[in-house]
């Protein structure tokens, strides 16, 4: 299957311990990560990686980008917004 070779590929590259899929298409990826678990030991060299799906649901990507635009604002954008403000007044 598709899915082995990409974990085949990213096995010999990286060697990661493990590799989860997330976002969306983790909600019904469980069968295909089956088969590339199945077709996986032959092809690899190295042990092959866990395969698993996100337990943190199909919105992760998303919740993801909101937790870092507020980390960046915090961080970033209110101290410049501050700096500027105390320069200008």
């Amino acid at each position: 299957p598709l899915a082995a070779r990409i974990v085949g590929v990213l096995g010999s590259m990286f060697d990661p311990e493990r590799i989860i899929v997330c976002g969306s298409i983790a909600e019904g990826i469980e069968p295909v990560l089956q088969a590339a678990r199945a077709a996986l030991p032959p092809r690899l060299h190295l042990p092959a990686p866990q395969l698993q799906r996100s337990r943190l649901g199909g919105d992760v990507v998303v919740r993801g980008a909101v937790a870092r635009a507020l980390e960046l604002a915090r961080e970033v954008a209110v101290p410049r917004l501050a700096e500027e403000r105390l320069r200008a007044g």
